[in-house]
């Protein structure tokens, strides 16, 4: 199906919404059913405008690659790991109103219906860390994977330690050290980090890996494929 088609599929009249949850809510909660009524009435057709986002984006993506290989969706139905990412998924996203995460959603659907060499329980851990982590855990493994590139987007004067470099490239974060230490450490016992004791060096060449297989495996799940357009949410995992 044609995601304007969708579109138009995923219309829903916000009055006959709103009064149908209110009757509902009323019946379900009699002593709190008039202001519960209201304030829910108020915030499910912004949950029904994420569910519709997050599909459309999703459509648009299997549209791209079946348009590319005329037999991709009838394996891809077929495929159950894929289904239950995508199930997996779609639960999270419409929990999230952060579009840094759903972007690595989106991404984590696309790379697992390209067979990405990644284990199966593996992806199912990994979308459950894009769940419970914050952006800025995500953004901390970015800019700790790939120093490299951040030292020559940012210059190198000044990095004589970790905590230098990250105040730098996340400026932020910058009065908020008990913030990052607590996020440092959670992706840490996460087996995501390798704990460099004596710092590191802001010569090029005398940067050490950071990340352990795990992190490398989990940042290559949430990036999105090559060749494929811009989403409707930021690239912030490649563009930062």
């Amino acid at each position: 199906m044609d995601p304007e088609e969708i579109k138009k599929d995923l219309k829903y009249n916000k009055k006959d919404l709103g009064a149908n949850l209110t009757n509902a809510s009323v019946s379900l909660i009699p002593i709190l059913g008039g202001p519960l009524s209201i304030l829910l009435g108020s915030i499910l057709p912004s949950v029904n405008d994420r569910q519709n986002k997050w599909l459309i984006q999703i459509a648009k993506d299997i549209k791209f690659l079946t348009d590319r290989n005329e037999n991709f969706l009838e394996n891809l139905v077929k495929d159950e790991n894929f289904i239950t990412i995508l199930m997996q998924a779609s639960q999270i996203a419409i929990h999230n109103h952060q579009d840094e995460k759903l972007e690595a959603l989106r991404n984590a659907v696309l790379n697992s219906a390209l067979n990405i060499s990644i284990e199966e329980d593996m992806q199912l851990m990994f979308l459950n860390f894009v769940n419970s982590f914050t952006n800025t855990h995500l953004k901390i493994l970015l800019v700790i994977y790939d120093p490299h590139k951040y030292v020559k987007k940012f210059g190198s004067d000044g990095y004589h330690d970790l905590d230098s470099y990250i105040a730098h490239v996340l400026p932020e974060l910058v009065g908020h050290w008990g913030f990052y230490r607590f996020i440092y450490e959670d992706l840490f016992k996460q087996n995501l980090l390798i704990k460099n004791q004596n710092g590191y060096r802001t010569d090029e060449k005398n940067f050490p890996p950071m990340l352990t297989h795990l992190g490398r495996d989990f940042l290559s799940f949430i990036t999105q494929p090559n060749g494929f357009p811009p989403s409707e949410f930021p690239k912030w995992i490649t563009d930062y």
